[in-house]
């Protein structure tokens, strides 16, 4: 069963990102150990960049109640390899990560953080940036 599909067939499944974007990170995260998300809904992406690369190391922000939970049960196997960060005022543990992954951080209307995604950007270093597709 692929990362998608897994996601797909959860609950929640309205807050999973696109296979697009699944393969996508799974892809640059082959070649990444830090990786910084913004926006980890109940972590379709998270799970990607953590099953294809063992040595990754994920932080993300997420703020929606729901999603937390669901976060947290969907990535139990994987607790001691992310942080997740629920309070969107709390600085990135690290400067320079090898790939940042922006999913919600432009809009406001639907779990966006614009102001935070421009305070986080001033203070990181990303070697690569992955924006993630809008749901239209």
């Amino acid at each position: 069963m692929t990362t998608y599909q897994f996601f797909a067939d959860t609950y929640g499944d309205m807050h999973i990102a696109t296979p697009i974007s699944v393969a996508a990170v799974r892809t640059l995260s082959k070649q990444s150990r830090y990786i910084l998300e913004i926006g980890g809904g109940v972590g379709t992406l998270t799970s990607a960049a953590l099953t294809s690369n063992p040595d990754v190391e994920i932080e993300t922000y997420e703020d929606n109640e729901f999603c937390i939970v669901e976060f947290k049960k969907n990535l139990a196997r994987f607790q001691d390899r992310y942080t997740l960060h629920t309070d969107l005022s709390t600085p990135p543990l690290r400067r320079t990560y090898d790939l940042v992954i922006v999913d919600g951080g432009v809009n406001r209307g639907d779990c966006g953080y614009p102001g935070m995604t421009q305070d986080i950007f001033q203070r990181i270093d990303p070697a690569s940036i992955y924006f993630f597709p809008e749901k239209r």
